[in-house]
């Protein structure tokens, strides 16, 4: 759990305002967990509201006082369940489009309007006092959400997460939290419905708190809680020392393997062996993985072309398209790992620039567009932004670069760029296309235009292999931001 006082953020509305966040391990996999959020607030004016607000990118469903919300990425069906506990009767309010984005009467635009959230929605909660207290389970599609309920006593929340029909590792999770925003300094009394419960209790004040029949545990400023596992009963809660120190049994922290160093996966399974590398903050893959070298050669074959690699290159041609490399091949024929991929008909599930870990899997089909991409800075950043359509790229300097290169020509009469920034400040940017990586042709050399999150740049049909960028700031600083680049045929 975590609480942190969000009152700074909100001057002139809130004189206090706490945020707890507790979250439950159910350690399943169709139920891995939950999330209670607690918010205190002491307003600053009596006309102000207090309002918790969700963000989701699926439009979520209001139904009997429950909130969900489902996604079917990934191939899975995934929900998440959202109940407000405090206060009983609340209202909710789901917003989408540009209402989402629209605070105050104040429509403030997406910074990428590509992006998933650029499209996603808000809901508000509304409901009366100055205690919000939501419980959020996230779950697999075809389960329901466990039952879960409050009861407010002694000053305290104390809620009921009930896991016994479940089969798991307890019955169920019992939560006290205080319901001011004041720490707990008196005794009060706690009740728990079901044997071998997991009992959380916070918001105490530092000291020692004893549990009747189980022991005495000493509270710190810095946790303010206590943790036990009770079996059915009421017990006192209260300062002092009391028998023994209580003790917490039967449950083992798990302990998660460390990582392996430079580990290369290919469909599920580590490959022994084949050690990866990283390199200007690129993860490079040792072709060595999908083919056999001799005589200081290798040669990788995909389903469109071959390509033939030796030890000291510093370029690859590729079907005709000149790539430059990081670095002079080894005998191990290390190749960026989004490279690798596309020459060994693959797709990156994942790269790890901190441990060197690369996964790929076979694709029946290579439906990736784009075989490299390099640049000045951030290359990683900007080939997931071109091919996830994921985050910005951002480079400092008015002569920062990145080249794209696509695994097959493709016919462009275009482009079309975003700025997420675009706003209020003009970009200043160059871009050159080639049909071979060898010979290029400036196609467009200016800047956006004022107050404009897009820029549309259109130049005769041809084919093009290659793009390079030359990024030259804006009209403000050195800066370059790029949200997405979209092709026009």
């Amino acid at each position: 759990f975590m609480e942190s006082d969000l009152s700074l953020l909100y001057p002139n509305r809130a004189k206090a305002y706490t945020r707890t966040f507790v979250f439950l391990n159910q350690e399943a996999n169709t139920r891995p967990g939950t999330l209670l959020v607690l918010d205190r607030f002491e307003t600053a004016k009596n006309t102000v509201t207090p309002i918790f607000q969700l963000t989701t990118i699926p439009k979520p469903e209001w139904k009997d006082g429950v909130l969900t919300a489902v996604t079917t990425q990934y191939g899975k069906i995934g929900k998440l369940t959202l109940t407000p506990l405090v206060p009983a009767k609340v209202e909710a309010k789901i917003l989408t489009e540009k209402d989402a984005h629209t605070f105050a009467g104040v429509h403030i635009p997406a910074r990428n309007p590509h992006q998933l959230e650029a499209k996603g929605s808000r809901t508000e909660l509304t409901g009366n006092g100055n205690v919000y207290l939501n419980a959020i389970q996230i779950h697999d599609g075809y389960a329901k959400a466990l039952p879960i309920n409050v009861k407010e006593a002694n000053g305290r929340y104390t809620v009921d997460l009930d896991m016994s029909a479940e089969n798991t590792v307890c019955n169920g999770y019992l939560t006290s939290l205080g319901n001011t925003l004041r720490l707990t300094d008196k005794a009060f009394t706690i009740t728990v419905p079901r044997n071998n419960m997991r009992v959380v209790i916070l918001n105490l004040a530092p000291g020692a708190w004893n549990i009747s029949g189980q022991g005495f545990a000493d509270v710190t400023p810095d946790n303010g809680s206590l943790f036990a596992v009770l079996n059915k009963g009421t017990y006192k809660v209260s300062p002092g020392k009391s028998g023994k120190m209580l003790q917490v049994s039967g449950i083992q922290a798990r302990t998660t393997a460390p990582l392996q160093k430079n580990q290369l996966w290919l469909n599920g399974k580590v490959l022994q062996g084949i050690t990866t590398e990283v390199y200007q903050n690129q993860v490079m893959v040792p072709m060595t993985a999908f083919a056999k070298p001799t005589g200081g050669k290798l040669t990788v074959k995909n389903k469109s072309f071959s390509v033939t690699m030796k030890v000291g290159d510093t370029k690859l041609d590729c079907n005709g398209l000149e790539l430059p490399l990081p670095r002079k091949l080894d005998n191990k024929f290390l190749l960026p790992i989004n490279l690798a991929a596309a020459l060994a008909d693959c797709k990156t599930d994942a790269a790890d620039t901190a441990s060197g870990l690369a996964m790929l899997s076979q694709a029946e089909e290579n439906d990736s567009k784009i075989m490299l991409v390099t640049a000045s800075e951030a290359a990683v950043n900007l080939h997931v932004m071109l091919t996830k359509r994921q985050g910005e790229w951002i480079a400092h300097g008015r002569q920062s670069w990145g080249e794209i290169y696509f695994t097959t020509a493709r016919q462009l009469s275009g482009m079309v760029f975003t700025w997420p920034h675009g706003a209020r400040r003009r970009a200043f940017w160059r871009v050159d296309v080639s049909a071979d990586g060898k010979k290029y042709e400036t196609v467009f050399d200016g800047e956006s235009t004022a107050r404009q999150l897009e820029s549309t740049i259109k130049f005769s049909p041809r084919k093009v292999r290659a793009i390079r960028l030359h990024m030259k700031g804006n009209s403000e600083n050195t800066w370059n931001t790029l949200g997405m680049i979209d092709f026009i045929q």
